[in-house]
Formats: C-alpha cells, structure tokens, sequence
C-alpha cells in the first residue's frame, strides 16, 4: 500500500515514514528564507551536513562551508528542474532535483538528492547521455583548465553500424556499441565519455597525445571481425568556460562530417577554415531567395560524347553560384548548405527553368539542341511536389520531355515509399530516369535490382584511380547494365587512353574535361563547334540508343557496321573482331573497309548480296578471302531513314579453300548456308562428290581420317553432317566416329558413311552413323536426299531435345515408342551413368531404358510412360525412381517426360533426368507462372477510344498467330481470321495511327523480329505512346509489351497491354 492509495492516513504517520531510509533523501525548506521544515536522515548517505541539524537553520548552512554559501544555487536549480553537482566530500555525481510545493501552508521547495537518474544515462552502454554532457561538460572544461591542461570536445562517428546490424543482427550491433563505449572509457578513463545518440559519441578531454587515442580507438574499430568493414571518423573543437559546451560540440560534429565526405583522413580539428566554412553556410542559407532573385545563379552545363559515333549526344546542367560579395562559390558548400536548411528544392526548381528557357531560345533561333539531365534531391520530394513543378515549367516552354533526363542518386531510393512513387512518376510520362554514381555506394546493386533506371552513370572515382582494378570493375559494371537493357555514361573521363578503354568495352557515353569543362551555353556550344564534334539529330540517337545495347565484351568477335548508299562503314570493331581480320593478312580496319566498298574485290558482291538478306533476317554467309573460309553473321539493329546499322560476328576458319572447278578463283556461299565435311581419299571422288554438294552447303574437304577429326573437333559445332569413307588412310571412319564421340560428347553430328561392303554399311549404323551409302556413288539426286534427309532428321530430333534443354538442366533421353531404340542421349546423361560414349550407354541401357532402371521400379515406370502413350497426352509427366549406373552405383533420378509424334522417327518419347528435385520443381514453378500469366489482364470490354479503356492481346511471336481476341472484341476481319500475323496486325495499326514523325518512328522499334531479338538478348521493352484519328475522336494507346517463353513448347508468348491515356472527341 503507497500514501496514494490511502487519503485518510494521519500527517504524523506521513512524517514518521518520510523520516526513514525507505524513502530516496529530500530537504524541504521555505523558498524565501531558506529555513529547514524537514530533512531525511537518509541524505547524509550522499550529502554529509557540515552542521547538526537545530530548528530554524538555512540550507546553505546546513550543506556548505561558510565561505561556500550562496543563494543562487536555489534559484538556478528551480529554474532549471534538475541539476547534477559534484559532492563535495565524496567527489561522486549527485543528481537534485528541486520543484515549488506548500508545506503547512508555506510556499516552500522540495529538493530530492540521488547519485543516478536514467534520465541522464545511455540504458545501453551506461554511459553519460547529451543531457548529462550539457549539465556537466563545462564543470570537466574548467577542471581541465584547472588543471593547466587544454580542453577538447571530441565527437566520433561509427562508419557502416546500419550495414552491421543488417548483417550480423541488432543484437550483435548492440555488443558492438557495448565494447566501443568500454574502449572509449579505458582510453578516456578521468574524462568525460558521453553517447550522444545511435552510433555517435562524444569525449570531454584533454588534447595532449588525443590523436594516438583516436588511432589506438580507429584501429580497434577496423579490427573488428564482420562481414562489413568498419571505420570511425572523428571531429575536435577546443573548448573553454566562455563558450557552451553544446557549441562546441557542434563544432566538432561539423569538423567530422565534412571529413567524412572528404574521405582523406579521419581526424578533422575545427579551425579558421571551417569557421569560414561555417559563415558561408550560414550566408548561403540566409541569401538563396536574393540569389535567385538577381540572378546570381547561373546554369553551366558539361557536355556528354558518344563514344562510338564520337558526335555531341547531351550536356549534364550544373548550378553555380556567382556572387557579388562572395564571389564564385563552390558548388560542394552552397549545395551542402541548402540540403541542410532543407531548401534546395529552390535551386532545382530554378536550374530547371533556367535549363528549359534557354533550350526554348535555342529552338526558337533555330538552333540544334540536345538532351540536358539535372540532378534531382531526396529533398526535393518533400520541400514541393517537384514532379509538378517540372511538368509545369516544360509546358511553360513547350520543351518535349524527351529532351530532359532525371539524376537521381541511390540513396533517394532507399527513401521512404512516397519518394519511390514520386520518381516512378517521371518514368510513367515519358521522362528518362537515370542512377547517377553508380557504385559510390554499397547498396547500388539491391537499388539496381528493386527499380528501374533507363540509364547509369558510372561514378568518377572509378576513373580518377585508373589502373587495372578499376578497368576490370568499370567492364563489369558495363556488362551487367546491357544484360539489364541499361545504357552507360561514365564520369570524369580527362585522358584518351580512359575514352578509348570505355569506348572499347561498350560504354556508350562518356562525360568530362577531356571533350569539355563545365561552361555557360553558349561557350560549350562554341567548344563543340569547334572541337568539330558534330550534334546528333533525334534519329540518329534513337539508332545510336539501339546499338548501345550491344554486349562488346564478348570473347568473340564483334563489330559494328553501317550501310549506306552502297557503301559498308565500320562504326566500332571490338579487339577479337580486329585480331581476326589480322590474321587473314589485314593491316587494318580500314583495309578491310576498302575491300568491302571496292566492285573489283570478289568480297564486295558477296557482303552486298549477303547486306540484302541480313536487312530481311539475321543471316550467316561464308565466303573465301585470302585463300581461306571465312564466317560473318549479322543481323539489323537500326535502319535511320536508308542508312541500315548491323550488328555482326566474325570468324576466320583457318581452311584453306579447296575449288576442284575453279582453282585459284575465290569462291562464295549462299547466305546461311550449313556446312557439310567431306572425307574422302581420292581427289576424283572427292572432287565428285563436291560439286554436288557445293551449290547448297559449305564444304569442308578433309583427305585422311585425322585431318577430318581434327577438323570436326575445332568447327564441330558449326558441322551440319559429316560424309566420310570407312576406308581412310591414317585413321579408318568406323575409328574417326567412335573418336569423335568419346571426344564431343555433347555434340550430335550425323554420319554418313560411304562403303562398297554391305555387312560394313550394316556395322556402320551399329556404332552410331545415321545413313550409309554404297559406293561407287553414280545417283547424284539420291545423294543430295540422303544428305538432305539427314541433316533434316538430326535437327528435328535435336529440336525435340531442345524443348526441354532450356528450361530443365539435367540428362536427355530420346526414345522409340515403337522400338525402344534409343535415338539420343547428351553428355549429362553419359555423365550420370558412368559411360564412355552413346554406344556404351546403348549397349547397358538397353531397349526402353530397361537395364538402367532397378527391377523393383521398372514396372511402375513402364505402365505410367505405357498410359501416357496410349492416352496420346502432350503434357509433360513427372516420375521418380531408382536406376544404376554402369560402375554399379544406385541413384534415384527425377524424370519429366512428354510423347512426340509425327516426327521422322515414329512417335518419340522425350526424357528429361536430374539428380537434382530442384530443377524439376523449377520447371513447374515456370508452368505455374506462365499459366498465371496467360491468364492475367482484365479488360474494359469498351471501344479504345472510351476514356479508361484497357485491353490485351496475347501473341504467339514464335507461331505469328494471336492467342487471345483483345478484351473480348474481336477486330479481325473475318476473311483474315485464320491468317490473322503480327505484320497485318502491325501494318492495320500503322493505317490507322497519325502519321507524324513521331509515331512513324517510335512503332518502327516494335517489329516482331526486334521484339523476338530484345527478348532473346534479355532487353527491357518499353511502353509505346500511339495518337490515333479515327470515328470522330483523336486519342493516344500506351502499348505495354510483356513476353514469357511457354515451358512446353518454347515458344515467345507476347501479353500486349493497351490502355487509353487520353482522349479528345472532335
């Protein structure tokens, strides 16, 4: 029971109680003179009297020395509630409180003594708090003084505590703070030692040998074992009893935060400099509203090169600041000072006006302009809805959007949601968005993965330090940006050897003093003009824009190339593409180039004949130079009114060409002609059997059984068939197939053997030829159908095991239903099972696979694969058994399987093994998905020029037929309903679309072949704005593109979203 909850208890019961140790020590005394009513025995525990107790005696008598006796201690502490003092017999803090009550009627004061209160005390470290430091930290500055010492205030910061709570818990971080505050207290141990909050601290200390603490304290920060790397940064400010303590403490604060953004050192002193530093942040803060108003704040902009066309592409807007008393003010400060007083949105808003009323001048006098970026604030979300801001002033302007970029950095992302939302909003309208600093910090990457940019901006450091490390870290960066359909800009490129190694390795733009310092407009238009750096027009970077997205990293060789009026240009070659020309006797690209634009060079019909196929479809085309077989393929990535851009791959085989008609003549291919090995000793036959197979393959001719092994082994994978006699010097055919198997096991290249001995034609098939023939061959006609008829077995049956190969890692396994001859098996199931080679693996299998699976299982897996035979079902089924292997080791194996009919084969059964539930699991995870996703979408149901309209349309762009009618309503005319592709589709749109500029070129980058293409090379599709004018109203679709591969069939499924974002009736 407490005195609260019993009101009737008698005074005298009150007082006994208050005058025993139960209760903490309290005074009460009148509050004019001071005279004692009532004292707890208690107190003498933390506040010996210096006199007996005796009616009528004072407070200060009581508890000072006569000398010690002053009134003012009273009145200060009720004015400040609560104060700690040192107590004077036992050195100890004592925490007193003092507050006004009525004691009998009198106005008295109740002051109650304590040695700790959690008010001034960190719960987690022990430690003092701030509050304590504001209370104490004078008393331990005078006690320094004192002391003839110098009195420092020293403020730490815990570099990477979010990252260690992140990676080792909050529980660890905590541990972490505990043992950092007892480091602090056994460097610090007579001084003041305060945690200020989170992972800051702060010191009252003498500044004698304070910087070998600091380095003792850093190097026990930096040696703590964590997946993240630690670091400290530490400010100091001298202090003294004329300034408070909170000042100083600011002071060091500042001397530490700028350090830490200078990164140099982590020791930073308050001085003279920061001083300035401090006063111009303040004149900053206080002058912004002047500034703009007269215009002290100037727009200069540094220009953006494309490294591949080396032409004008951009300039980046960069605010300065020239004033008439402070002169040219460094962008660092004004800029720091404004995020800090929270009115930066002020210079944003301002530098983007400026930005769009001179780009409007530009245009009005007729001058070319180009895109400008701006860099956007985390603040400025919150200071004013900036979104509307910049819509605002681009329509005050009449600037199109596409002339403006948005800067942001990773840390704006890492923002609350709102901030998030805000920024997706310039995405939606139009606005590219791109991450500036890319790599500054260490959450880029999970910033990469969770939004989407258009574009990164590769941080400057990684070039300021330009060395092996930073090349290898700034080509990764690049490589990863164009498998995310990202383009790059790299920062601060000062030298020509740093714009040749980006312009090497695909970075598409390049930004810094090397094309240009930052310069008002009209002197960086003048610096280009005269560098002779030519400015992009809007077709040409929206060609440029394609071909940025082009991987040159690749270890094969790889260019590109452009064709116009008749004429071949290289625009960039990557070193693998350059060596290969090298090695045929180039001396360099240009040579190449002439050749390739010279009518007297038998190069040049093949390359223009070839040009004509490539604009139609990526094609291949082999031809001879040099006296060797060369490969080049390519496929169009841009046609800019006439002028065709390709994108091509190269390859010098190394065979000498071999023209048993027309020796000495370089001989040419048809385009995306497949190549046939013959291997034949006799020049006749040989010769033979060549030119009636020249006109429609490639033909690589091999004189003994090694040299077409060797041949197989180095362009195997390039070999449609290989014709070989079982009779061949050096090493017979039946030997070079079963070499060639155990050799490329992956590989499935079909034999033909030639022999005049019909058991040896037998036997030939036995150990792996798909066809033999009986010689002398005199039947031109049955030969080209017996090649022709195998080359066209083998990829079917390839294909079939590719219907499962891209989605299921693991075995393939091709079988007869009818005979249970195993057709087909790859590498992993050669792997799985301990054999050498197919024939091995035929020969301990056996028919329908019986051998390999464990008796026990064996009838369970036959009916199930029996009833999905005879039930004709086309979907795939899972099963589960045990099988054993040719070394006699038991696994159980995770089977899919699917019946394929009509093939030239009879009806095949396709299995798929894995030793891994994993993959099959994944396989059904993509079943699931896509069968959610052919199912999503719901439709408006309305005409697409209703306001809020939406529809869908499902394209299969492997089959060019649609899946789904859009929305329920079909518009296909019906004598087209069944021949219903994606061109008519494309061609019916284009009729009814407005044809301006505009929407002619933004539909040109959505042809089927290029949608097919960006899915293929993982490209990002963006949204497409359409204006229409059709029935009496003019209106705008947003196309959204959305593909998905089907896990059965392999085929591009198209989901094509439109929506109505405006609508206007006539």
């Amino acid at each position: 029971m407490t005195l609260r909850e019993k009101s009737d208890i008698p005074a005298s019961v009150v007082v006994e109680l208050l005058n025993t140790a139960k209760v903490d020590p309290f005074v009460i005394f009148d509050a004019k003179s001071h005279e004692i009513y009532m004292v707890n025995p208690s107190i003498s525990l933390f506040w010996k009297p210096k006199r007996p107790y005796e009616p009528g005696i004072k407070f200060e008598e009581y508890f000072f020395p006569a000398n010690e006796q002053n009134t003012l201690f009273v009145e200060e502490l009720l004015e400040k509630g609560v104060s700690i003092i040192r107590c004077p017999y036992s050195g100890k803090d004592l925490v007193v409180e003092a507050s006004r009550i009525s004691w009998n009627g009198k106005r008295s004061v109740f002051m109650r003594i304590n040695d700790h209160s959690d008010r001034f005390f960190d719960s987690l470290t022990g430690l003092p708090n701030l509050e304590y430091c504001r209370i104490r930290g004078e008393n331990y500055v005078e006690g320094l003084l004192n002391a003839g010492k110098t009195p420092a205030v020293v403020f730490f910061d815990i570099i990477g505590m979010k990252l260690y709570n992140n990676a080792n818990g909050f529980s660890s971080g905590n541990e972490f703070l505990i043992h950092f505050a007892a480091v602090l207290k056994k460097q610090f141990a007579d001084n003041l030692v305060c945690r200020s909050t989170n992972d800051h601290f702060v010191v009252v200390a003498d500044i004698a040998n304070l910087e070998e603490k600091l380095c003792e304290i850093r190097k026990n920060v930096k040696g703590t074992v964590s997946k993240i790397s630690m670091d400290l940064y530490a400010g100091i400010c001298e202090a003294d009893t004329d300034s408070d303590i909170l000042d100083a403490i600011e002071k060091a604060k500042l001397a530490c935060n700028i350090q830490k953004k200078k990164g140099d050192k982590f020791i930073r002193r308050y001085d003279e400099d920061l001083h300035r530093t401090l006063m111009l942040h303040n004149y900053v803060v206080n002058h912004i509203d002047d500034a703009i108003a007269n215009g002290y704040i100037k727009v200069y902009y540094q220009p953006v090169v494309r490294t591949i066309s080396e032409t004008f592409c951009g300039m980046e807007a960069l605010a300065r600041w020239i004033d008439p008393e402070q002169g040219f003010l460094n962008p660092g400060e004004f800029i720091g000072a404004l995020e800090e007083s929270k009115q930066i949105h002020k210079l944003d808003s301002h530098v983007i006006e400026l930005v769009c009323r001179e780009m409007r001048e530009q245009l009005d006098q007729g001058y070319p302009v180009v895109p400008v970026s701006f860099n956007l604030s985390r603040l400025d979300f919150t200071g004013c809805d900036i979104f509307e801001v910049v819509e605002s002033i681009l329509q005050k302007y009449k600037i199109d959007r596409e002339y403006i970029r948005v800067e942001i950095t990773e840390s704006i992302m890492a923002s609350d949601s709102y901030i998030q939302h805000e920024i997706e909003r310039f995405r939606l309208v139009g606005y590219e968005v791109w991450m500036d600093d890319f790599g500054s910090g260490y959450s880029s990457l999970n910033t990469l993965k969770d939004y989407k940019f258009d574009e990164l901006k590769i941080d400057m450091a990684f070039l300021s330090n330009f060395n092996d490390v930073s090349r290898t870290i700034i080509s990764s960066m690049v490589r990863m940006a164009k498998s995310l359909g990202l383009k790059t800009l790299a920062e601060g490129v000062e030298t020509k050897e740093q714009m040749e190694f980006l312009k090497s390795i695909g970075c598409e733009k390049v930004q810094g003093y090397y094309y240009g310092k930052p310069q008002p407009l009209k002197a960086t238009m003048e610096h280009m003009e005269t560098s002779g750096i030519v400015i992009e027009d809007s077709n040409t970077r929206a060609v440029y824009s394609k071909i940025g997205r082009l991987d040159y990293q690749e270890d094969s060789p790889r260019a590109i190339m452009s064709y116009e009026n008749e004429k071949f240009k290289f625009l960039f070659v990557n070193r693998q593409y350059e060596e290969q020309l090298m090695s045929l006797g180039f001396k360099d690209v240009q040579e190449v180039e002439d050749a390739s634009n010279n009518p007297e060079n038998p190069v040049y019909y093949t390359l223009h004949e070839a040009e004509k196929v490539a604009y139609e479809a990526p094609c291949e085309v082999t031809y001879v130079t040099h006296g060797v077989y060369v490969i080049m393929k390519g496929r169009l990535v841009a046609d800019n009114n006439g002028c065709h851009i390709y994108d091509l791959s190269f390859r010098n085989t190394h065979v000498s060409a071999y023209d048993s008609s027309s020796r000495g003549k370089e001989a040419t291919l048809p385009a995306n002609t497949k190549t046939v090995l013959i291997a034949e000793a006799n020049p006749q036959e040989r010769a033979f059997l060549e030119s009636i197979l020249r006109s429609d393959y490639h033909v690589l001719l091999a004189e003994d059984g090694e040299q077409a092994l060797n041949l197989l082994l180095e362009y195997g994978r390039h070999v449609a068939l290989a014709l070989i006699n079982a009779n061949l010097p050096k090493m017979d055919g039946f030997k070079l197939i079963q070499n060639f198997q155990a050799e490329r096991r992956n590989l499935q290249i079909p034999f033909v053997v030639m022999t005049d001995n019909k058991d040896l034609a037998k036997e030939s098939i036995r150990i792996g030829a798909s066809q033999f023939l009986l010689t002398p061959i005199k039947d031109r006609d049955m030969l080209k159908a017996k090649i022709d008829g195998s080359i066209k077995n083998a990829e079917d049956l390839q294909q079939l095991a590719l219907n499962y190969m891209e989605f299921v890692p693991g075995g393939v396994i091709l079988f007869s239903v009818k005979t249970g001859e195993i057709l087909y098996v790859n590498a992993r199931i050669l792997d799985m099972f301990g054999c050498s080679s197919v024939d091995d693996f035929r020969n301990y299998a056996g028919r329908f696979f019986k051998n390999a699976i464990l008796p026990e299982d064996y009838g369970s897996v036959n009916a199930e694969i029996s009833e999905q035979v005879t039930s004709r079902s086309k979907a795939t089924k899972q099963l589960t058994f045990r099988v054993k292997t040719a070394n006699g080791n038991v696994k159980r194996v995770y089977h899919v399987g699917k019946v394929f009919g009509k093939t030239p084969y009879g009806t095949i059964y396709s299995a798929f093994m894995s030793e891994d539930d994993l993959a099959m699991k994944k396989y059904f995870t993509r079943k699931e998905a896509f069968a959610k996703f052919m199912a999503s979408g719901i439709a408006t149901n309305t005409k697409s020029y209703d306001p809020g309209y939406r529809g869908f349309l499902f394209w299969n762009l492997t089959k060019n037929s649609p899946v789904l009618r859009m929305g329920g309503i079909s518009y296909i005319p019906k004598d087209l309903e069944d021949k219903y592709t994606y061109e008519i589709h494309y061609k019916y749109l284009s009729s009814l679309m407005l044809q301006c500029e505009t929407n002619v070129m933004n539909a040109l980058d959505y042809t089927r072949e290029k949608l097919i293409l960006d899915y293929m090379n993982k490209c990002m599709v963006h949204s497409l704005d359409i204006s229409y004018d059709v029935v009496g109203y003019k209106f705008t679709i947003r196309s959204s593109f959305d593909m998905m591969m089907d896990p059965d069939s392999g085929d591009i499924i198209l989901k094509l979203q439109n929506d109505s974002v405006k609508t206007t009736k006539k």
